[in-house]
């Protein structure tokens, strides 16, 4: 969304606001991050406009505007559709005195603004009006084509010095360059890989946040939080034409498995055998258990449960390495205590 700033000394009634603008021999992209004003002023009236243009050509902020080009619209294979809508609202003027202003808008494509004649046809135009809410709807956009919106402010009441600011947003199909950033596999545990991807189209993707120290370059890349537990969300920035997107991806470390830390084998049927959730779905999984001084109790691959054998009541210890296919992890480790 940007925000355009006009100020400016009104002279007498119906006198056409003039002050802080975009002259049309510099039109402000829309993609372009707001500056701080001055912005470059236009002084006096342009040749005429189109007829069938719903305003006076005074007072004129130009903001150019680009559609999808066709490099992203190829490389993206993006559906292109002509239609996009512009919304400029919160008109808000400070005035000394009552005072009114009216504010029109249009838009038409141009080879070059400040030539009437190399104007196309008045798309959509918004007559003078005293609503500080006004929409553009647009249909029939080309591609790889500079729009104008062409915004025309003017007094209709007296008054002193004041200014006036407005905001303006250009959304739809046809403008809207959609960055879309995907993690494969979104849920891992410790070890393993997520490849975060962005979507084609764009230019110099840079991610951050998550884990990484530092930005790093690159369309595709992979990452591997060493935690045991965790939600990270990474953000890729790109451009393209000019225009600057984002996106972000969360990626969550999972424990992969429960262990329960009690166990009371004395056979009344519940809680009898100690029991390790999730560990089914790493067949190449090892357990070992170790009594308080080190020596290895229990060891097992395939674990369905175990029953504590003949050990007494005490505190063990244990280390499950689940091996995964494909990749190395950390084992867990932690305490289980047998109660008999």
């Amino acid at each position: 969304m940007k925000r355009y700033l006009f100020a400016g000394l009104i002279v007498s009634l119906l006198a056409p606001l003039s002050g802080w603008g975009q002259g049309c021999n510099s039109p402000l992209s829309i993609c372009q991050s707001d500056g701080s004003a001055p912005y470059n002023t236009y002084e006096g009236t342009l040749t005429p406009l189109p007829g069938d243009f719903c305003f006076a050509p005074v007072n004129i902020i130009f903001i150019a505007f680009n559609t999808l080009s066709q490099d992203y619209i190829t490389s993206a294979g993006v559906n292109f559709q002509g239609n996009a809508q512009i919304q400029i609202s919160g008109l808000n003027c400070d005035t000394t005195q009552f005072g009114t202003v009216a504010i029109s808008a249009g838009v038409a494509a141009a080879g070059n603004p400040c030539i009437a004649n190399s104007y196309g046809p008045a798309i959509d135009c918004v007559p003078p009006t005293l609503d500080d809410n006004l929409t553009l709807t647009l249909s029939g956009l080309l591609p790889d084509t500079t729009y104008y919106l062409i915004i025309n402010t003017e007094v209709i009441e007296n008054s002193t010095a004041f200014n006036c600011d407005f905001d303006v947003q250009i959304t739809g199909p046809a403008v809207q360059y959609n960055l879309g950033a995907t993690a494969t596999p979104q849920t891992i545990i410790n070890g393993q890989t997520s490849t975060l991807n962005a979507n084609s189209g764009f230019n110099n993707y840079e991610w951050s946040g998550g884990d990484l120290a530092e930005p790093t370059e690159g369309q595709s890349i992979g990452v591997s939080p060493d935690v045991e537990a965790g939600d990270f969300v990474y953000t890729v920035t790109a451009d393209v034409d000019g225009c600057e997107q984002s996106a972000q991806v969360l990626v969550t470390v999972q424990i992969p498995i429960t262990v329960f830390n009690t166990f009371t084998p004395n056979g009344d049927g519940f809680n009898d055998q100690w029991i390790i959730q999730g560990i089914d779905r790493f067949p190449d999984a090892e357990v070992l258990v170790y009594s308080r001084w080190g020596q290895l109790v229990y060891r097992s691959r395939n674990f369905t449960g175990w029953d504590g054998g003949n050990l007494p009541t005490a505190v063990y210890y244990y280390v499950i390495d689940l091996n995964p296919l494909g990749f190395d992890t950390r084992p867990i480790t932690g305490s289980v205590t047998l109660v008999r």
